[in-house]
């Protein structure tokens, strides 16, 4: 990423369509690589505050989107390990008994969820001392943190450190599957 930031910063890396009002699909927002990586620097930099790591790592409830894989990579700049959970998990079961599981095996640090959608799924799982990041929404009774907050935070040394300490050993991701 930070290769293709510096040979073709303006080349589209990331893009989706719009979801206009009425259900139809608009124009395409494209995330360009100088944009991504600015972003997941910045992201990293707000995980490195939070004092996220492996025993606290960040799980992401939500379905692939712009702000999944920005999150993504600024945890892989990090070199804080996320948890990309199944959807279903959160929207289609009614006793959450897989996430319950994942949430006591990875005790995140950070969930992120793109809206309201998952407001419940959080509620019945997420510990009171794990910070919530919603792209927009909120869930009743619970404080959360703006995703867009995480892409302003501003970068210090700490980020270049942080990428620097990471090894062949560091893990990336904990990925659960169904079998």
């Amino acid at each position: 990423l930070r290769h293709w930031a510096q040979v073709a910063p303006d080349r589209t890396v990331l893009a989706r369509r719009v979801k206009l009002a009425d259900g139809k699909l608009g124009d395409w927002h494209h995330v360009s690589f100088g944009e991504a990586w600015s972003t997941a620097r910045n992201i990293a930099q707000s995980l490195i505050n939070r004092g996220l790591s492996t025993e606290r790592p960040v799980a992401i409830l939500s379905e692939n989107s712009l702000e999944h894989a920005l999150l993504s990579l600024g945890c892989m700049v990090a070199g804080v390990p996320f948890v990309p959970v199944s959807p279903p998990y959160s929207l289609v079961s009614q006793d959450y008994d897989k996430l319950h599981h994942i949430m006591r095996l990875c005790t995140p640090g950070l969930v992120f969820a793109s809206d309201a959608r998952y407001a419940k799924a959080i509620a019945a799982t997420v510990p009171a001392d794990c910070e919530v990041v919603l792209c927009e929404g909120d869930v009743p009774g619970r404080a959360h943190t703006a995703f867009a907050a995480l892409c302003d935070t501003p970068v210090t040394p700490g980020v270049d450190a942080a990428r620097a300490a990471i090894t062949r050993d560091t893990i990336a991701k904990f990925l659960f599957t169904s079998g």
